[in-house]
C-alpha cells in the first residue's frame, strides 16, 4: 500500500470509528488528506485558508450522514 493509499485509509477508519454511521468515500477521505497537509503547511502563514478547507472538509462529512 502506497503512502497515500495507507493516510487515506487510516482516515477512513478513524472516521469510522468515530462517527459509525458515516463512511467517506476514497475522494473524501484524500481532500482530508490534503487538508491535513495543509495545516501542517500553512496553519502558521494561512489560517484562512486551513479555515476555509477545513470548513469544506466537514461540510462533506455532514452531507454523508
Amino acid at each position: 500500500m502506497s503512502g497515500e493509499q495507507s493516510q487515506v485509509q487510516n482516515i477512513k477508519d478513524e472516521i469510522a470509528e468515530r462517527y459509525p454511521d458515516v463512511t467517506l468515500s476514497d475522494a473524501t477521505a484524500r481532500r482530508f488528506a490534503r487538508v491535513l497537509e495543509t495545516l501542517d503547511a500553512d496553519l502558521t502563514l494561512k489560517p484562512k485558508k486551513v479555515e476555509a478547507e477545513l470548513s469544506d472538509a466537514l461540510a462533506a462529512i455532514r452531507a454523508k450522514r
